[in-house]
């Protein structure tokens, strides 16, 4: 979790290179779906395409890439073709027309909580505050310890309106990510902030991860993450890269390495470069 300027300074080093892996880590927005004014879908929608997405990776490394639906695109069954949200404020604008809150947004101002461990993440909390505002949407944003945001998301009541999260998925299929991301059970805990407790998604999401057949089980994913990306939960930023300076002597590639939530650096494949004086 390094700056991008302690990156770009290791970078400049001689004999230092900044390498660059996929991982299997999605950074959300979180929109609590229970509280106004994001517990209607139109607001909801409203934000996700009132979001300047391409600004925010101006703000990342370099190669960062933008999420396409709800997962990153390194799981299997993750779908290419899915409804995706981009920047477009005349849309935007459609939505919060339709939003029951559009004549009193300065009634419901939004709380925006970031963990202070992450600086990088003071900087997206203020574009989007400054994106919003060309919205009439009221964002005061709160930088916290990431132990009191997780306390803070315990219940539907002390969690605020938007939470910033990374998260993982334990293996490299969606189902899971899916599951983890959406499903009841993980309601009040950091991994689902927006409350959406849905039986029917419940099922829906269990049906799929019971499908034994490949190729019908990708296809059920294809169909969540469709669904998902209509019910408009979260705001879907981009797909984390993993990122190490390391010295020129060092034989290893990153992308060889495991894609295990928490075992990404498989010790084995790191070696040392005998080319190098």
């Amino acid at each position: 979790w390094q700056t991008i300027e302690s990156l770009t300074a290791l970078d400049a080093i001689t004999g230092v290179d900044i390498t660059v892996a996929p991982s299997l880590l999605g950074f959300y927005y979180m929109m609590n779906n229970k509280k106004p004014p994001f517990d209607d879908i139109h607001c909801r929608k409203a934000a996700a395409y009132g979001f300047d997405y391409e600004s925010l990776l101006s703000l990342e490394w370099p190669g960062t890439e933008l999420m396409i639906g709800p997962v990153p695109r390194s799981l299997g069954g993750w779908d290419p073709n899915v409804l995706t949200y981009r920047y477009d404020v005349a849309k935007a604008k459609e939505e919060l027309a339709q939003c029951k809150y559009a004549d009193e947004l300065d009634k419901y101002p939004i709380t925006v909580n970031w963990p202070d461990a992450v600086p990088a993440e003071e900087k997206f909390a203020l574009l989007f505050q400054s994106n919003m505002a060309e919205l009439g949407m009221v964002v005061n944003i709160q930088a916290l310890p990431l132990l009191s945001m997780e306390e803070n998301v315990s219940s539907v009541e002390t969690s605020p309106n938007i939470a910033s999260f990374y998260v993982s998925s334990d293996l490299s299929e969606a189902g899971l990510m899916l599951q983890s991301r959406y499903a009841s059970t993980t309601a009040g805990t950091w991994l689902q902030v927006e409350w959406l407790q849905d039986p029917e998604l419940d099922a829906a999401i269990q049906d799929a991860l019971d499908t034994v057949d490949v190729d019908e089980r990708f296809s059920k994913y294809g169909t969540l993450q469709n669904l998902i990306m209509e019910l408009c939960p979260s705001l879907f930023m981009y797909e984390f890269p993993m990122k190490h300076a390391v010295q020129d002597y060092v034989d290893w590639k990153p992308e060889e390495n495991s894609q295990i939530a928490g075992y990404s650096v498989w010790a084995p494949l790191i070696g040392i470069n005998n080319s190098t004086n």
